[in-house]
């Protein structure tokens, strides 16, 4: 993940398009392992320990810094240490400017490595989920609600897109959840019912009042209603 996030300098050199550059061992030491690019926050750190002579905690503003660059600009501050260190260190002007620069712009892609490897974990698995259970993916986004990335309205859209059936949202079969229906299929595909939860306004303290057992007859269904904003009689 954080390799596919990164500038296309690394793509290249993965595809030996362009060559590597240690000017000193212990550069390569620090990104041997990524041909030369900074790819992780440890390795922004290391390489301002190991080749500008950064003290442990500069290292770790410097990274804080690039976490927030896009909304303090505040690696800038950090540009002169970097390439005065790197430079009575032995290395070119040139190459500690360039540094620098793939630093700076290291905030827009950079993780921790470990969070890199989980991250591109959950992407595969979620991708796999989509792809071959496109019904369950809907559901467990939907009742996962709210992530912050896109609204149920887009979820549900794009299930439809991908064939799947939703069934909408209805007192007596509804559950809180979202949830799977069986279909009269060999696929193994099944619908997906909204649950209460899609329902501006309904609490989720509600659920204990809806036992899946009993049918919402009228009387029922207005004394529920009447927990809801829009169901209210006015003070």
């Amino acid at each position: 993940m954080a390799l596919e996030r990164s500038a296309p300098t690394l793509q290249r050199r993965r595809e030996r398009l362009e060559d590597v550059d240690y000017p000193t061992p212990e550069l390569e030491k620090v990104l041997g392992k990524t041909l030369g690019v900074p790819l992780f926050q440890e390795q922004a750190m290391r390489v301002a320990i190991e080749c500008a002579g950064f003290t442990p905690g500069e290292a770790d503003m410097l990274r804080k810094s690039m976490a927030t660059f896009k909304f303090t600009g505040g690696v800038s501050k950090f540009r002169d240490k970097l390439i005065a260190g790197m430079i009575a260190r032995g290395y070119e002007r040139d190459f500690a400017e360039r540094t620098f620069k793939q630093l700076e712009g290291f905030g827009s892609y950079g993780f921790p490595e470990s969070h890199a490897a989980s991250f591109a974990l959950v992407a595969y698995a979620s991708a796999w989920l989509k792809c071959w259970h496109p019904d369950v993916f809907c559901a467990a986004l939907l009742n996962s609600q709210p992530m912050g990335f896109y609204a149920p309205a887009q979820i549900v859209r794009d299930a439809l897109e991908h064939g799947v059936e939703i069934r909408p949202l209805c007192i007596n079969p509804s559950r809180w959840d979202c949830a799977l229906e069986a279909l009269d299929t060999d696929d193994g595909r099944m619908a997906v019912r909204l649950g209460l939860r899609m329902a501006k306004g309904l609490a989720n303290a509600l659920p204990p009042a809806l036992s899946p057992r009993v049918p919402i007859t009228r009387s029922r269904r207005w004394t529920i209603c009447g927990g809801a904003p829009a169901f209210r009689s006015p003070p």
